[in-house]
């Protein structure tokens, strides 16, 4: 194969990453963040929504602060303004797309030939097993509880770790359904948005 099955998500990522990142709107923003959750969840992950909420809500509020556009309603003597809120929810889901789609990224344990190669491989790996294992911190035992995530990450077994990768022929099909999807989300609110304009 040309393409390792461990890279192939990092492959669809970058096929993905475009369309996140530019002239996306809040509609196909939103789509691609249930993408990529739908991703999360075939890969055995759990989704914990408290975080996204979280981030969408202080986002959103801190851009509301500088008043654009036109005037929706009035909080507190706080102008609440259509463009303040796109472009915070736009920010917000922005965020969130990219932390989800760098999950899907490492998920495959990617590994890149040389020595440098090897460094980013072993950096992404790390990564990846820092995300996949929850921290819980304590007051007064953070240095612990670091310590204690980095030895279970150690004591991962070389066999999870390769089969994290899973069967090829069905982690490409994934990755290019997801990658199908996402730029099918793109491109219908692209379209959408020209025919409303």
């Amino acid at each position: 194969m040309l393409i390792s099955s461990r890279n192939i998500p990092m492959a669809a990522g970058l096929v993905m990453l475009p369309a996140v990142v530019f002239h996306s709107s809040v509609g196909s923003l939103a789509a691609q963040v249930i993408i990529f959750m739908i991703l999360q969840i075939i890969r055995g992950e759990r989704i914990r929504m408290l975080p996204n909420i979280i981030m969408i809500v202080s986002v959103t509020a801190l851009n509301l602060l500088q008043a654009h556009g036109r005037v929706l309603f009035t909080l507190w003597s706080l102008p609440i303004t259509q463009g303040a809120l796109e472009i915070g929810l736009r920010k917000a889901l922005t965020l969130i797309a990219l932390i989800y789609l760098s999950r899907f990224m490492v998920s495959g344990k990617p590994r890149f030939p040389g020595r440098i190669g090897m460094l980013l491989s072993m950096q992404f790996s790390y990564y990846n097993q820092f995300l996949q294992h929850r921290l819980s911190l304590k007051p007064g035992q953070i240095v612990s509880s670091l310590d204690a995530l980095l030895v279970r990450m150690e004591t991962d077994s070389p066999d999870a770790v390769e089969a994290a990768a899973g069967p090829w022929k069905l982690t490409a099909v994934i990755s290019a359904a997801a990658a199908a999807a996402v730029w099918g989300a793109w491109l219908y609110f692209k379209e959408t948005a020209g025919c409303c304009g």
